[in-house]
C-alpha cells in the first residue's frame, strides 16, 4: 500500500472524494471512498487531522503554497487510478501533493512524472 497527502484550497469546488464516487467509488464505514478495478485500488479520506502533524517549517511551506489548505489522504496499490485522479485535478484548483518523503510540491510539478520518480523520493527529479 501507498500513501499522500492531497491538498487543495477550501474553496476548491473540485473534490477527490467526488471524482472517486464519479468513478465508481464507494464510501465505506470508515468514510473511505474506495474504487476497487483490478489489478489495484483506491482510497481517499478527507482528513484535517492530517494538519497538526506538519512540524513549523512544513505549515510554513505548506501556507506559502495554500491559503485554506484541505488534506485528503490518499491510498492505492496499483498505479493506474493514483495517475487518473492526478490527471483530473483541475490546473486551477491549487493541489498540493505530499509524499511523506520531503515532497511538498505543486500537482502540476508532479503529474507529468512517473510516480515512481517522485512518491517516495524526496526531492524532485
Amino acid at each position: 500500500m501507498n500513501t499522500l497527502i492531497l491538498l487543495m484550497n477550501r474553496g476548491c469546488t473540485w473534490s477527490p472524494e467526488t471524482w472517486a464516487s464519479q468513478q465508481g467509488g464507494r464510501r465505506d464505514t470508515s468514510g473511505h471512498v474506495v474504487i476497487e478495478r483490478p489489478p489495484g485500488w483506491l482510497s481517499i479520506l478527507r482528513d484535517e487531522r492530517v494538519l497538526s502533524e506538519y512540524d513549523e517549517m512544513e505549515s510554513a511551506a505548506l501556507s506559502a503554497m495554500l491559503r485554506d489548505p484541505v488534506p485528503f489522504v490518499v491510498e492505492w496499490n496499483g498505479n493506474d487510478m493514483l495517475e487518473a485522479l492526478l490527471s483530473a485535478v483541475p490546473p486551477e484548483g491549487d493541489a498540493i501533493v505530499d509524499n511523506d518523503h520531503g515532497v511538498l510540491a505543486p500537482i502540476l510539478a508532479v503529474r507529468s512524472l512517473p510516480i515512481g520518480a517522485w512518491v517516495t523520493a524526496s526531492e524532485l527529479p
